[in-house]
């Protein structure tokens, strides 16, 4: 099994290769997806990039629990991550 990585921001937030957003909380990251969808949410978020440029014109909810989020195609290529999928 592959390691995950971690790296240090230069806010002391640890920002793990799980594709979830460094700076929401978890209480966040359980709004529904409407809430999810919000700027406000969006701006904070480390895949904010991400949400506004991808090529499935993906929401940003879906990137958090989608077939296609990161920590969904990270474990899918045996990467130890959070899939995303698996949340909802």
């Amino acid at each position: 099994m592959k390691t995950r990585s971690f790296r240090r921001r230069t806010d002391g937030n640890t920002e793990a290769g799980s594709g979830l957003p460094a700076q929401c909380s978890s209480v966040q990251l359980a709004y529904p997806d409407a809430s999810l969808n919000q700027a406000a949410i969006i701006e904070i978020s480390s895949i904010r990039s991400l949400a506004g440029m991808n090529v499935n014109n993906l929401m940003h909810s879906a990137l958090f629990h989608g077939l296609y989020s990161p920590g969904t195609m990270f474990a899918a290529r045996g990467y130890a991550a959070v899939p995303g999928i698996a949340g909802k």
